[in-house]
């Protein structure tokens, strides 16, 4: 069965002005979400194969088993090593039993694709998860509307917004709850 390595090895060549954003590039996206950046995305944002090549060198402990492929993957990509990541956010507090984190990715043709990580490794986020199951809102979810609202306060182009597993639910969440001018959008 294909996998998102066989995708970045068949379509990794292709830019999206060549080929369309898909719902395996959104997966690719949302899965980048998942990535230790902490400390490595400045404040301006930086390339998506910059920041892999220096995540590489930092020798982090990985969240996936995968993320040994997949970050060189990306840096190797042409369709994803130019676009940018910025206004990377990590948020884990143990009081309000919370696990958020957060990026936007510039596409590089005007649009932008926020993307929310779902449940991480640790105790915190299992903690959120099961807590989703009688609390609405749980804080992660707060955090998504704040968070679309905040960056789509300075960005004016259309965009996207996703995740996989409880970072899909965020996404959902924040489509249906951020401000009114940014829905439309």
């Amino acid at each position: 069965m294909a996998n998102v390595f066989d995708y970045l090895d068949w379509r990794g060549d292709l830019t999206l002005d060549l080929v369309p954003l898909c719902d395996v590039d959104a997966l690719v996206l949302s899965r980048l979400s998942y990535l230790p950046l902490d400390g490595l995305v400045p404040p301006e944002g930086a390339p998506v194969g910059t920041l892999m090549r220096q995540l590489l060198a930092s020798k982090p402990p990985l969240l996936l088993p995968e993320d040994g492929r997949f970050i060189p993957a990306l840096a190797a990509s042409q369709r994803f090593c130019e676009m940018w990541i910025m206004d990377y956010v990590n948020q884990i507090d143990l009081e309000s039993q919370t696990q958020f984190a957060a990026i936007t990715v510039a596409l590089g043709d005007g649009r932008h694709f926020v993307a929310f990580r779902g449940t991480d490794g640790t105790l915190v986020g299992w903690k959120e998860d099961f807590n989703m199951a009688f609390l609405s809102p749980v804080p992660g979810q707060e955090y998504s509307v704040k968070y679309v609202n905040m960056v789509t306060g300075w960005l004016h182009q259309p965009f996207y917004i996703g995740g996989h597993s409880k970072g899909g639910n965020l996404a959902v969440y924040s489509a249906m709850k951020c401000a009114p001018f940014v829905r439309k959008r």
